[in-house]
């Protein structure tokens, strides 16, 4: 009260009008709630929970794999390269032609434009080169003083741009599978560690063996589009046996299912039920509406 006071003198639009009147709302605001005991645990409760996402909470996480609704350019991009790619291997193996044939005929034009003379030895630099056939198109190439655009004419099978899409084909299978592998831990430890933004606008979460740096491959949801903010109890498709444990996040505009985080124990299941819905409150109206309506009809 003390403190309070000297700073209302101090910022008292009437005492001095160089203050920002919002400056001595604020002092006011924090006031009330400081010497209101349950609106100053509220706040405790809430400052609480914002530092335990500033740190990382670890939960389990039941549902809630977030998914892409709208179309990813990208992804159709390489869906065409991936097509580019098939065609040109089926184009290689049709009629159970191998590789070193087709390279052999691709040879064998080459010669009739440059040096008819010498088809005969077609055989025995495959045979000499075998393993290395792109150094032999190359030293070809080379001898005759071809360029890139007509050496990708002459063997359209060595050419660079459909080996580059072979080579990002291979590359995009190893990221899968590597993404799968990802995958796959989750689904044999779903623990994550959540964060919050520091302006408490994005609820974000990752794998808690990824360390407290965020990693590609984070999820995130926008904490705007949480309507409501269920206990476990009351959420009919949350397990009975864990019930007592959890926390359900609904909003139909999410971009994912219902998020519902398995917490340690049911004390701080509950301590992270209210600080989340205050964090809530504070930024929504509407989020307060729909939970003073939530408690009116019994739910926790």
């Amino acid at each position: 009260k003390k403190v309070y006071r000297e700073l209302a003198v101090n910022y008292h639009p009437d005492k001095n009008p160089d203050i920002k009147p919002d400056e001595f709302a604020a002092i006011s605001r924090a006031y009330a709630v400081l010497k209101d005991p349950e609106k100053r645990a509220e706040y405790d409760l809430g400052e609480r929970v914002k530092n335990a996402f500033r740190l990382g909470v670890v939960a389990k996480l039941h549902g809630g794999s977030v998914e892409n609704e709208e179309p990813n350019p990208q992804e159709e991009t390489e869906k065409e390269e991936d097509k580019k790619v098939e065609d040109y291997e089926k184009e290689q193996d049709d009629g159970g032609q191998d590789k070193t044939e087709l390279l052999r005929e691709e040879m064998v034009s080459f010669y009739n434009a440059y040096n008819p003379d010498n088809i005969h030895s077609i055989d025995g630099l495959l045979e000499k080169f075998e393993g290395q056939e792109d150094i032999l198109v190359q030293k070809m190439c080379d001898k005759y003083n071809v360029s890139e655009e007509e050496k990708e004419n002459f063997f359209p099978s060595r050419s660079k741009s459909k080996a580059s899409n072979i080579d990002d084909k291979i590359e995009n299978e190893t990221e899968k599978e590597e993404d799968d592998d990802h995958d796959h831990e989750y689904e044999n430890d779903p623990s994550f560690a959540f964060y919050m933004n520091e302006k408490y606008e994005l609820l974000l979460w990752q794998s808690k063996e990824d360390g407290t740096i965020l990693k590609d491959g984070y999820r995130c949801i926008e904490l705007r589009f949480v309507q409501k903010i269920f206990a476990g109890e009351n959420y009919e498709e949350c397990p009975d046996e864990i019930a007592s444990r959890c926390v359900v996040l609904h909003g139909t505009r999410m971009g994912c299912p219902d998020l519902i985080l398995e917490l340690g124990s049911e004390e701080e299941r509950d301590e992270m039920l209210d600080g989340l819905r205050l964090v809530r409150c504070d930024a929504s109206m509407l989020f307060q509406q729909n939970l003073d309506k939530m408690i009116e009809e019994g739910y926790r």
